[in-house]
Formats: structure tokens, sequence, C-alpha cells
């Protein structure tokens, strides 16, 4: 309701669901930090970032800094069709431009080791945009939660055997 001050409880909630968002993505900030597998290899070669690399950024950083309050949303709305394809779209937004990022790198001739890095991620980023796109049309047409599994399927596909790779 608009010009109705917030209480004291409704941020306290909205700090409580900012938590409990970061605490969810708190693991897969911290494996992508701290070298687990090829997914963060690639940052170890970086000799050079360009503006191009910094919008980039702002922007992935922008679109994730919505997760929290998405995931809010769709905790209690789960079955709500609009409340999954927004959160859909936050993660394909989050994913187009984490590539961004990765691409400009590569287009710096001083980080020599970006292109390889981006030949390995090549073989599965198809398949981890194309299973969103998938969950994001089966939210909007048939089945609501269908992006949230899409997701949870990528991660069981892509992470798992990644960070399995790193501990052998």
């Amino acid at each position: 309701m608009i010009g109705v001050a917030k209480t004291r409880g409704d941020n306290h909630e909205c700090f409580v669901e900012f938590a409990r968002g970061f605490l969810c993505l708190y693991p897969v900030i911290f494996l992508g930090w701290h070298d687990v597998g090829q997914y963060a290899q690639g940052w170890h070669d970086v000799v050079k970032i360009s503006d191009k690399v910094v919008w980039n950024t702002v922007f992935l950083l922008f679109f994730s800094s919505f997760f929290p309050y998405v995931t809010k949303i769709v905790a209690q709305n789960f079955d709500n069709k609009v409340a999954q394809v927004f959160y859909g779209l936050i993660i394909l937004l989050v994913t187009f431009f984490n590539t961004l990022m990765y691409r400009s790198l590569a287009e710096i001739p001083e980080n020599t080791a970006m292109e390889a890095f981006l030949e390995g991620r090549k073989s599965w980023f198809y398949y981890d945009v194309a299973l969103k796109i998938i969950g994001l049309i089966l939210s909007l047409n048939i089945y609501p939660p269908a992006v949230m599994y899409s997701i949870l399927l990528i991660m069981l596909i892509f992470m798992v055997p990644m960070i399995a790779r790193h501990y052998r």
C-alpha cells in the first residue's frame, strides 16, 4: 500500500529474507571464488580488465542483487506463474551478464588464458542456457515451479561433477 510506513517487524522480515537468500547463494559464491574446479581458475590468469568488463560486472551484480527479493516472492507464491517467471528471468540475466563479462575479459590481448578457459565452458554453456529457457517456458505455460526444478537440475548436472572432479 502506498504511503504506509514500514514497521520494525517489516524491516526485520526483509532482513531475514535477505539473509536466507544470501545463505542459499553463499555456497555457490564461495565455490566460485575459492578455486573449485575449472570455474574459478580463469580468474588467476586475468592480467588486465577494461571498462567493458567493469560494466558487465556492474550489471551482473545489479541483477544478482534481486535474488533475495525474488526468492522471497517465490517462497510466498510458489505456484504463481508470474513469480516463477520473474525468478527465471533474473537467473537468465545473471547468466547473460556473467557470460558477457568472461567474453569481454577474453577480448583483452593480455588475458591469453581466458580464451582457453572459455573454450572449456562452451561445452556445457549451451546446455545450461537451454535448460534454463526450457524451465522458463514450462513455468510460463504448464507448471510454474518448473524453472526452479530446471535450475536444481542444472546444479546437479554441472556443479556437482565439477566439485567432485576438484576433490579427486
